[in-house]
């Protein structure tokens, strides 16, 4: 994809997030209706993928005819996509309530985007014990749910669920890190309470503020691992009360 390309790809999300779909979607039409020849294939697909989600928003606004979507288009390329441009009635529509696959790949993507509290209430139907066991296909989504627990100091729960995923997937090296992560927060936390129970003597105080400085270290270190998903500050300020018009229902 060339710089002209990407900046018209570019202005087209644009449009799309400031809730202009149909205004994006006339644009692309008449970029269709141009010489295609010299389109790049990359450029030439974001184009159809973006069509296809202007035209199922509308659909579902009821201000456009149905469309079909084309062979070519994969419905997970189109969920991830719609999810990040804000597009979220689509990425429900396209995920439906019957397919587990297509269901955690969105739960997936809204977790990617921040939507943390749109991901709890889609993970809180779901059996518990699939979660845990950490089987396929719910490994991805049980990775979520461990990092939501421990995010909310749950975090022998969340351990359970890191330690099932590091024994089903070996070579997730990060849920072992993560487990660490819980089990030296559960530590640090027992410190602390020790101390606000207790009030030990300056002796056993200076033992503990060792430990829990210790803790501490080590705990910045798991954490330089990067285990844990990282959001950009627009992603991580997202709530219910921010989401744009297209909501999941």
């Amino acid at each position: 994809m060339n710089q002209n390309e990407a900046m018209i790809e570019l202005h087209l999300e644009s449009l799309i997030r400031d809730g202009q779909a149909r205004a994006a979607l006339e644009l692309i039409l008449e970029s269709e209706q141009k010489e295609s020849s010299s389109r790049s294939a990359d450029f030439t697909l974001s184009l159809t993928q973006l069509s296809h989600l202007c035209r199922l928003h509308l659909y579902i606004c009821d201000t456009c005819a149905p469309h079909e979507l084309g062979q070519e288009i994969m419905i997970s390329d189109l969920i991830l996509r719609s999810v990040q441009l804000g597009l979220l009635d689509v990425a429900n529509t396209l995920a439906g309530d019957s397919d587990i696959h297509l269901q955690c790949i969105l739960i997936n993507a809204l977790y990617g985007e921040g939507y943390i509290s749109i991901v709890k209430e889609k993970i809180a139907p779901i059996d518990h014990s699939l979660l845990t066991s950490a089987k396929a296909p719910y490994r991805e989504i049980a990775y979520i749910y461990a990092e939501i627990l421990h995010d909310d100091e749950r975090y022998n729960d969340a351990a359970i669920i890191f330690e099932a995923l590091a024994e089903e997937t070996p070579y997730m090296a990060k849920a072992r890190y993560a487990a660490c992560s819980c089990y030296l927060n559960e530590t640090m936390n027992f410190l602390l309470a020790r101390i606000e129970l207790y009030h030990p003597g300056k002796d056993e105080q200076a033992k503990i503020s060792k430990y829990l400085d210790d803790i501490s270290t080590t705990l910045q270190i798991i954490h330089s691992t990067r285990w844990h998903t990282e959001w950009s500050l627009s992603q991580s300020k997202r709530s219910l009360s921010e989401l744009p018009d297209s909501t999941l229902h």
